[in-house]
């Protein structure tokens, strides 16, 4: 990728990091946003020059529109809404139109092309050495040397940290005993699986470790939504191992108490981890939680993690369970080959795939994080020492079909610049928190160095305000204007329901989150407490105090109820707790006592 550098202006900065020198560009020549690149461009060596008769044949990758059932030979160009449509559809029922979908897809072409306008100035070679210069420079950016190692960096640092990497494998489809005819079996279900390293230290534990978590469906929808629904997930399976166990959600943030903070690092799938839908699940889950969400997305094709090896051994070792272990085989007596009789009905109902594959992979032998072999191997030498973010648990959770329940939630982010590479393809960072309400803030490279690190510190006001001088990277993104400010920048957006979402669907979403949040902060709640609220009455400055009496329980329907000579109604899946109000002492300054 070196003659990506024979594009543009050729100005390079040095940054140090880790006791390394790095070069970098100005950021504005990665966004494609310098002036002096764009006058200089590429300059061709004189003998291609020379060769105006010539021809070049070359491929490349170029996107077309078609109809997801009648692909591309009837589409239709309108000036109203929806501008693309297929022709054949608009002819439909409305019930057959439903099924069809404007998509588009990407497809190898060939060009022939003059080798003279090949090779001229803003000619379609220095057009694509334009990309290489900004992916090359953006890879290494969100690489190892720098995200990877700043965010690790930031977790080791910060109690209450969890570092996540996460991913979904391909769908796995069985082939039972491999048969020669296996091709026409078993096509009506399939199995998806989420894969999720959790780099945190445990309780008791000196060191951090790296739990690896796999959340498995037969549901065939693999969105932000399900995103949404692995999280807690995952996060129940681990809180009781974190300090403060089940009670670090909803906390207070105190000096000596933080908010639960995850970094998130993955791939730029945009269904499932970068548009606005999956990015306003991560929004209502922090909300709910009172948590901390960082979500960094990766570089483009460059979204390759331990995740995929482990995901990858999974599979493989369930196909040869499908494949070769069965019962009639005498090699099934051996301990390491668990006998597996595949089947779809079982007493008259049929099996779910994910519940048959969860018993294949959660084994005892393999909850240690190693994978057992089926054959004896050769003695070989002592492996070498295992490194801290080496694998120390296996954990496989089924999720049963409708758990995940808003995947007809259409949402718009509302915040993004409108210009040329400043929309939210062009950001990596995406950082959530209940502080913020109902923004979120996004900058375009994710980095926890020292200068971040200590910026994500400062109070709320100013947290996600002025200018990141102080990041390493400060050099590469500092504005040539003279203003002071950088391209890498904390900036907020907030959410907005889509053109298309359906109401009903979008106050029932917000309705969930409020009672979720109920939910969290019925973990502060403990008998004989005393906990504040917040309520319209300026007499007591807008908040109640009161002492808890029982437990927090859950409505289990509609209805009201009695208290003190005053009704409340309480709303199926509400939280309430019974308890006794204080009151202000009169003449004296914030002093509360008991009423009865």
């Amino acid at each position: 990728m070196d003659v990506a550098d024979e594009y543009g202006c050729g100005e390079r900065i040095t940054v140090n990091l880790n006791e390394k020198e790095y070069s970098f560009p100005h950021y504005s020549c990665i966004l494609g946003q310098c002036g002096n690149c764009d006058s200089v461009d590429y300059a061709a060596p004189k003998f291609e020059v020379t060769r105006a008769n010539d021809t070049i044949r070359y491929s490349k990758f170029t996107s077309h529109t078609q109809c997801s059932i009648h692909q591309g030979a009837n589409i239709q160009y309108h000036d109203s809404k929806p501008k693309i449509r297929c022709g054949v559809c608009e002819d439909l029922e409305d019930e057959e139109k439903t099924k069809a979908k404007i998509v588009k897809r990407l497809f190898r072409t060939i060009h022939t092309e003059s080798l003279l306008s090949f090779i001229k100035k803003r000619g379609t070679y220095a057009k694509e050495l334009r990309k290489m210069l900004s992916h090359k420079y953006r890879v290494r950016l969100l690489g190892r040397d720098f995200k990877k190692f700043t965010r690790y960096e930031h977790a080791n640092r910060r109690r209450n940290t969890l570092k996540l990497e996460r991913d979904f494998t391909e769908r796995f489809g069985p082939k039972p005993n491999n048969q020669a005819q296996h091709e026409y079996f078993q096509k009506d279900e399939s199995l998806g699986i989420e894969g999720i390293t959790v780099y945190f230290k445990p309780k008791g534990k000196e060191d951090n470790e790296t739990h690896f978590i796999a959340v498995m469906s037969t549901e065939k929808q693999q969105d932000g939504n399900v995103v949404y629904t692995n999280t807690p997930i995952m996060l129940d399976d681990i809180k009781e191992m974190l300090d403060n166990g089940a009670e670090i959600f909803g906390i207070v943030p105190t000096p000596t108490a933080n908010l639960l903070e995850i970094l998130e690092d993955t791939d730029g799938c945009s269904v499932q981890y970068r548009c606005a839908n999956s990015l306003f699940m991560v929004h209502k889950l922090a909300a709910e939680l009172n948590i901390v969400y960082d979500r960094a997305i990766d570089a483009e094709g460059h979204g390759k993690k331990s995740i995929d090896g482990y995901l990858g051994s999974d599979k493989t070792f369930m196909e040869h369970q499908f494949r070769t272990n069965v019962e009639y085989q005498p090699e099934a007596v051996n301990p390491l080959r668990k006998s597996v009789l595949f089947s779809q009905m079982e007493d008259g109902r049929r099996r779910d795939l994910a519940d048959l594959c969860h018993e294949i992979l959660a084994r005892a032998e393999r909850s240690n994080g190693s994978v057992p072999k089926v054959e004896p191997k050769k003695p070989r030498k002592a492996a070498p020492t295992k490194k801290k973010t080496a694998l120390s648990r296996r954990k496989y959770i089924v999720r049963k079909k409708g758990v995940a329940k808003w995947s007809k939630i259409r949402m718009a982010a509302i915040g993004f610049p409108k210009t040329k590479g400043n929309g939210m393809k062009f950001h990596y960072n995406f950082r959530f928190e209940k502080a913020l309400e109902r923004w979120f803030s996004f900058r375009r490279i994710p980095c926890s160095c020292d200068g971040c690190y200590e910026k994500l510190c400062e109070p709320i006001e100013t947290r996600y305000t002025g200018a990141c001088n102080t990041c390493v990277l400060w050099k590469i993104f500092e504005k040539k204007d003279g203003s002071g400010t950088g391209l890498n920048d904390w900036n907020k957006a907030k959410f907005e329901p889509a053109d298309d979402c359906d109401d009903a669907v979008y106050h029932a979403c917000k309705a969930d989150t409020l009672r979720e949040m109920g939910k969290t902060w019925t973990t502060q709640v403990v008998e004989g407490h005393v906990g504040a609220y917040r309520v319209d009455d300026r007499r007591y400055n807008n908040y109640y105090l009161v002492k808890w009496e029982g437990e927090p329980v859950m409505a289990l329907e509609t209805e009201a109820l009695e208290l003190g000579g005053n009704t409340f109604t309480v709303n199926k899946g509400d939280w309430y707790c019974e308890g006794e109000w204080l009151d202000k002492l009169k003449g004296v300054r914030g002093w509360w006592a008991l009423t009865g």
